[in-house]
């Protein structure tokens, strides 16, 4: 259970801290190792004028109905482990997102809980957890918890102005991409990072991705659809180290239950989130 574990975690962190350099013009520039659809993705791309990106994007941001609370019931998939766990995730929007790993037989093995400014990580099966500030990972480059539940549901969003909505339309430049697909950069972006979207032309999200500025570490997230399911397919890269994960979700539920927080057993043992990480290899 400790891959599967690691690799949630991973993807919860990383998506949100990995950016890249900014690129001249519209185009993400694809590092060695991305999925040939990016890169394909990047070409023959046309800058729209102003006006027609606000149009488009003020399309896309009304496809988007509002939420309060909701859930996802879903499985992962990872290469190397004998089962697909599966996954629970509980919302409430701009304050709080819950991931439930499941086992067969087992139960709750493992845990994340992200708030406005915290995170906590347990591992039931080695009885450790960590709770930290998340500040520091998200804040540096004006991320919040807003944009991770953006991620989780297939949105575009803005850093420092939130989901895209008809207010901020007009922060995104939009181009057209391959086989018939819109590429959303935000305007602004830090000059150390690089982040943007690619959207089928009905609004549905087709990739997120996030490069650093030597293109050493990056994020991608690629998605797929069928009927009312989502896939979600997660590669992050970290210096020398890879990790690809994937995500099936239903439906979101727009009346969940709520999920009880957990509750620490004072017999287990704090640990920061290095010893967290590598108590679970």
């Amino acid at each position: 259970m400790n891959k599967f574990s690691i690799a949630i975690i991973s993807a919860v962190l990383c998506l949100l801290c990995s950016c890249s350099a900014r690129r001249p013009g519209n185009v993400i520039e694809a590092p060695e190792g991305m999925s040939r659809e990016l890169k394909a993705a990047g070409e023959n791309v046309r800058a729209l004028s102003t006006k027609e990106s606000v149009k488009i994007a003020t399309s896309v941001a009304r496809t988007y109905k509002n939420w309060d609370k909701l859930s996802m019931n879903g499985r992962l998939r990872m290469k190397g482990l004998p089962i697909s766990p599966g996954v629970k995730v509980y919302m409430e929007r701009g304050s709080l997102i819950v991931i439930s790993l499941r086992a067969p037989l087992m139960g709750e093995v493992g845990r994340v809980e992200l708030t406005r400014d915290s995170v906590l990580m347990v591992n039931k099966m080695s009885k450790k957890y960590c709770a930290e500030d998340i500040r520091p990972y998200l804040g540096r480059l004006g991320a919040d918890i807003t944009n991770v539940q953006d991620l989780l549901l297939g949105r575009v969003f803005l850093l420092n102005a939130g989901t895209l909505s008809e207010g901020n339309a007009a922060l995104v430049d939009v181009s057209t991409g391959a086989s018939d697909t819109w590429i959303f950069t935000p305007k602004g972006q830090d000059p150390r990072a690089e982040y943007g979207f690619t959207l089928f032309q009905d609004g549905k999200m087709l990739m997120a991705a996030a490069f650093t500025t030597d293109l050493q570490n990056f994020a991608t997230a690629e998605y797929g659809y069928e009927g009312k399911d989502t896939q979600v397919d997660i590669m992050l890269k970290y210096g020398k180290k890879e990790a690809r994960i994937a995500l099936e979700f239903d439906a979101p539920d727009m009346k969940p239950n709520p999920i009880e927080r957990v509750r620490i057993n004072n017999k287990w043992e704090k640990v920061s989130i290095g010893e967290f990480i590598r108590s679970m290899r």
